[in-house]
């Protein structure tokens, strides 16, 4: 991370201070959702072992549990849901509060330079879409990456032949990311301004719509329009594309990981070196691992469209 971001960031985040008792509350609940997606695969196994083991007090002991833990992970999410409801509408009151009354203050300058649906654009558009990113988005993404360093650690303490093969991906993943990090933030800052022009031609045309109808400048105005919606239209299309190619690379390395997993996994089996038990553990952590990986581009590309968001609030 620069160090440009680190300081807008860290900018950013006195907005959390008068909420930090509610945010600690989030953090638990979070901790909490881990915790039960992490307890699910042991009993999984436990479950289909009595099943075919004909132990059917072991299966209600663990039919029990099951029903515990939904009771705990409905309860868990309806308060999670309703903290991040509060942390959202507050903290976006709050941002766009400041930024009204420091545009009151700004110098004529300031409104010269800059299109009038641009700073309407970055009072609403980029403070909803920040706070949105880090409450909706960037939160269940902290989630998958304690589930992947969790999973990780346990899929080694079961079988460290099969981890090597699960994680064989991850270099190559680092590494493309570290390569297209810079274009999905220009990506990202080409759609937000390609978005402030469309703002700003509404605006305009509706504060001049007299003269537009008294001068006949419909037809300018439409083909203003028309030329600012395609460009809108088109960046966001290249974003959209380069993000889905960005994912389904991944997915498909994910893939092949699985696969091959499957089938060295089920050869331990065979030859002893693995109970099914533990075989039928390690494939669900294994898939968790590699759902939580696949959470990372959402993460990268939430960081991406959070920096251009907080950069334009800056400038």
């Amino acid at each position: 991370m620069k160090k440009e971001d680190r300081v807008l960031i860290k900018k950013f985040l006195k907005y959390f201070r008068p909420y930090i008792g509610f945010s600690v509350l989030l953090l638990i609940t979070i901790l909490l959702s881990v915790g039960v997606s992490l307890i699910q695969p042991v009993l999984w196994s436990k479950l289909i072992t009595s099943v075919f083991g004909n132990d059917l007090r072991s299966l209600y002991k663990i039919v029990i549990m099951f029903v515990i833990l939904f009771i705990l992970t409905v309860g868990v999410n309806l308060l999670q849901s309703v903290l991040k409801a509060y942390l959202n509408t507050h903290i976006v009151y709050d941002i766009q509060q400041d930024l009204f009354n420091n545009m009151l203050s700004m110098k004529m300058e300031y409104f010269d330079s800059m299109a009038n649906g641009a700073i309407i654009s970055r009072i609403t558009g980029d403070t909803k879409q920040i706070v949105d990113l880090i409450i909706k988005e960037v939160l269940p993404d902290v989630i998958a990456v304690l589930k992947l360093i969790f999973s990780f650690v346990i899929m080694i303490k079961i079988s460290w032949k099969l981890t090597i093969i699960t994680i064989i991906t991850l270099p190559i993943l680092m590494l493309y990311y570290s390569k297209n990090s810079k274009t999905v933030r220009q990506k990202q800052s080409e759609v937000r301004n390609a978005n402030d022009h469309i703002i700003s031609s509404i605006q305009q045309a509706i504060a001049g719509i007299v003269n537009v109808k008294m001068l006949g400048l419909k037809n300018i105005e439409r083909e203003l329009f028309r030329i600012n919606n395609e460009e809108k239209c088109k960046k966001e299309f290249d974003f959209s594309v380069f993000v889905v190619i960005f994912q389904t690379i991944i997915s498909l390395m994910g893939l092949i990981s699985e696969v091959t997993v499957f089938a060295v996994g089920g050869y331990f089996v065979l030859t002893a070196y693995l109970t099914a038990e533990s075989f039928i553990q390690y494939t669900s952590y294994s898939q968790q691992f590699s759902n939580a990986s696949l959470t990372l581009v959402g993460l990268v590309t939430d960081y991406q469209r959070i920096i251009v968001s907080i950069r334009r609030l800056n400038e």
